[in-house]
């Protein structure tokens, strides 16, 4: 259990750092060049916070478990990797055919976006399970 709290957590520490710089470096000026006046104020940290502690959970349990499963960091970052197609994918695809707005500079930023950070979480928490031993 203190191996599974312990990658959980520098999943989560990693995957609030990498957003940050991401988001406020490139995805955010992107956004607001694109879909700027679609955009609120302020953002709603707690339902961010919501969803980061449950997609790194998800993370953990759909790519890094099985990268433990078949004894390889391959299939961890790959499996992360699918998951974040899916995830960031399934929001993106959907803004793209809804919203007339949404270009796909956006879609394409953002899905491989996700595909990075998701295999990066997932090999990271493949890392630190087999280092605890």
């Amino acid at each position: 259990m203190f191996q599974i709290g312990t990658a959980y957590v520098a999943m989560l520490v990693f995957f609030i750092c990498a957003e940050l710089i991401v988001l406020t470096n490139f995805m955010n000026p992107l956004f607001v060049k694109y879909i700027g006046h679609l955009m609120r104020e302020q953002t709603n940290f707690y339902v961010a916070a919501l969803f980061y502690f449950f997609y790194v959970a998800g993370v953990y349990w759909f790519a890094t478990k099985a990268g433990l499963r078949s004894d390889s960091i391959s299939v961890a970052i790959l499996s992360g990797a699918f998951l974040g197609l899916l995830a960031f994918g399934t929001y993106e695809i959907t803004n793209f055919v809804i919203l007339k707005d949404w270009k796909a500079v956006l879609v394409i930023a953002d899905i491989s976006w996700g595909i990075i950070i998701s295999g990066s979480l997932a090999g990271l928490g493949y890392m630190v399970v087999k280092w605890l031993g």
